[in-house]
């Protein structure tokens, strides 16, 4: 059901999005330590 076509535009989607992220990378380490944050919070919050 997957054309090649659409796989190698996609797969050229995602590495033009990592280098632009590279480029950036304390935008990378701020999503990073957020997310980090939010998984070491949430079982505390998360309590039956």
């Amino acid at each position: 059901m997957s054309q090649p076509g659409m796989l190698a535009a996609l797969r050229e989607i995602i590495r033009r999005d990592i280098v632009l992220a590279l480029r950036r990378r304390s935008d990378v380490m701020t999503t990073v330590l957020f997310f980090i944050m939010v998984a070491s919070l949430f079982p505390l919050g998360h309590r039956t």
